[in-house]
């Protein structure tokens, strides 16, 4: 059923304004990887969930993935900065951090408890 979802997903977004639809080779192989990636990242976690318990098995897998994604995406930002000269850091404009504070505690809570 979610692979479904995601197929249509992909052919409604590429409608073009015409009515045809512009799908690309390349487009529909990266869509079937990534959700292939999903199905086994599902299948691997089966017997870790059974064994550790959802809650537990998440919460340890939501800490380390958001630790170590911080820590590349600041690497990322420093290494941008010397490239480019563009600061790696700025502080946020009203909008901006409303947004992400919507992002980070109400989409990501949504999220979590539909999960």
């Amino acid at each position: 059923m979610a692979a479904l979802c995601v197929a249509m997903g992909t052919v409604i977004a590429r409608l073009s304004t015409d009515g045809g639809v512009q799908v690309s080779l390349r487009g529909f192989v990266w869509s079937c990887l990534a959700l292939a990636g999903v199905a086994s990242i599902t299948q691997l976690g089966a017997p870790p969930t059974r064994e550790l318990g959802l809650l537990t098995l998440t919460t340890y897998t939501y800490t380390y993935t958001c630790a170590l994604a911080s820590v590349l995406l600041f690497i990322a930002a420093l290494v941008t900065e010397a490239v480019t000269g563009a600061p790696a850091l700025r502080l946020s404009k009203d909008d901006e951090f409303s947004a992400l504070i919507f992002l980070a505690f109400g989409v990501t809570s949504v999220v979590f408890l539909l999960w």
